[in-house]
């Protein structure tokens, strides 16, 4: 059972990765388009501050379900 959860554990932790690099390059690329005049400054900033909120909501939900996993381990 321990395996089980470490297995899982390591699996909800790579998942988190790949989603949070996306919103950071999602970020990066925001940044670049607004800098470059590509979209508008207030669609840019929208999306900055609407990226800002999906990562603390991302951060937040699967360090919540990582914990409890993590308390079980131990």
């Amino acid at each position: 059972m321990e395996d089980k959860r470490k297995i899982i554990y390591d699996s909800i932790f790579d998942v988190f990765k790949i989603i949070f690099g996306y919103e950071i390059v999602f970020l990066g690329a925001t940044i670049l388009q607004t800098a470059c005049k590509v979209i508008s400054f207030s669609v840019g900033t929208a999306l900055i501050v609407m990226d800002l909120i999906a990562r603390f909501f991302t951060v937040w939900v699967f360090s919540a379900v990582l914990y409890d996993i993590y308390k079980k381990l131990n």
